[in-house]
């Protein structure tokens, strides 16, 4: 049947809306030795039958793991949401070296990896959806080398769009901003922040209704 890959908790939404959802045993013990907090996370709403995968995707030899994975199951893959990174306030000399290359690692090369090896399971009509940031739009002091990474994510999602036009499948790049970060530190401003929903929702029920 169809699949939808999801890459970190930004894929939840397709997820809440799709029903039917029950983990297999083997699926079950991974979630089990997650730590609660993030136990309840992977199940809570969710109606969907999922299959959590634990991969560190910091460490090239997952890319591997999940090609041999796709090879195993031969998924048609209707939607890939590609969420996996994060990001780090402070001067560029003053933050380790160590962290601003696995933001770099993280957020540029393992999305490339995971994009690259699902494409050839993906059909006309399939969606990617890569996670970007408003960060992509403009250099950002402070945050510049995660700034520069989400700048790269935007380049690359319009461009993949425009070489699979033809095969008809969308890739777009999703540009969240900083919320709870304006929620905690610019509370006069959280009466600015947009009520719109995120492309994953509509894309979610749309799933569900199909």
């Amino acid at each position: 049947g169809a699949k939808v890959i999801l890459s970190s908790h930004m894929g939840k939404p397709h997820a809440i809306f799709t029903p039917n959802f029950k983990l297999d045993k083997k699926e079950q013990k991974k979630v089990d030795a997650l730590p609660e907090n993030e136990r309840e996370a992977a199940t809570a709403e969710l109606k969907a039958k999922a299959r959590c995968i634990s991969l560190d995707l910091l460490d090239p030899a997952s890319y591997l793991e999940y090609k041999n994975l796709l090879e195993e199951e031969k998924p048609q893959v209707d939607v890939l949401v590609s969420g996996a990174g994060f990001g780090r306030f402070g001067t560029f000399t003053e933050m380790p070296l160590d962290v601003q290359l696995q933001m770099v690692d993280l957020n540029v090369k393992a999305l490339v990896a995971v994009t690259y090896e699902t494409i050839p399971y993906m059909t006309k009509g399939s969606q990617i959806y890569e996670i970007d940031s408003l960060s992509s739009f403009q250099p950002v002091p402070y945050i510049n080398v995660y700034g520069a990474t989400k700048a790269f994510v935007l380049s690359y999602s319009r461009a993949l769009n425009r070489e699979f036009k033809e095969k008809g499948i969308l890739t777009t790049s999703c540009c969240p901003s900083f919320v709870m970060f304006v929620e905690k530190n610019f509370p006069e401003l959280v009466k600015y922040i947009s009520s719109s929903p995120s492309p994953m929702i509509p894309t979610a029920k749309m799933i569900k209704e199909s």
